[in-house]
């Protein structure tokens, strides 16, 4: 099997190398390096037959395809997956937590305070923890947000506008 995989042309990245640059000779190299390493996983001989004799190793997948974070490692891995979990429970854990906070903060305003809620719903104190849930909240949705596709074709368009017209000599 490994012989077999070894003698498959992935001619989709040798067409994407047309110029003898370093950079590029480099990462042919490279990817030849990973051919030949990568052959030796478990199961990896047999789904890369699969998908030559498929012939979806001649097509070049859309870069939505390439670029989903989410199909590419997300769905590979259980320990990512276990922490875009705790993500959605932190952010949904400080948010009820601020809501709870607010509430008994309001409660205790009409009916009085009692004396061991009294440290926990002073101002000070309050506004510091409103800050550290946000933070949490919000650096919670950030990681959780890096697991997903983001870089979509309206972001590529806007910074390909960035780019002076000086640089393409076809214009």
């Amino acid at each position: 099997d490994t012989e077999k995989v070894k003698k498959l042309r992935l001619r989709t990245r040798r067409n994407a190398y047309c110029l003898p640059s370093p950079t590029e000779r480099s990462g042919s190299k490279m990817e030849q390096f990973w051919d030949a390493t990568l052959a030796r996983c478990p199961n990896r001989v047999k789904h890369l037959i699969r998908l030559d004799e498929s012939g979806a190793l001649l097509e070049t997948p859309s870069r939505e395809i390439v670029l989903n974070r989410k199909t590419q490692i997300l769905d590979n891995c259980k320990d990512l997956r276990d922490v875009v979990r705790n993500c959605g429970k932190a952010k949904r854990a400080s948010t009820f937590l601020a809501i709870s906070l607010s509430i008994a903060k309001f409660v205790s305003l009409k009916l009085g305070q009692p004396s061991l809620m009294r440290p926990l719903l002073k101002m000070s104190s309050m506004s510091y923890t409103f800050a550290i849930l946000f933070m949490v909240s919000k650096l919670a949705d950030k990681l959780e947000k890096e697991y997903f596709f983001k870089y979509t074709d309206d972001y590529r368009r806007r910074d390909m506008k960035k780019i002076p017209e000086k640089i393409w000599i076809d214009r």
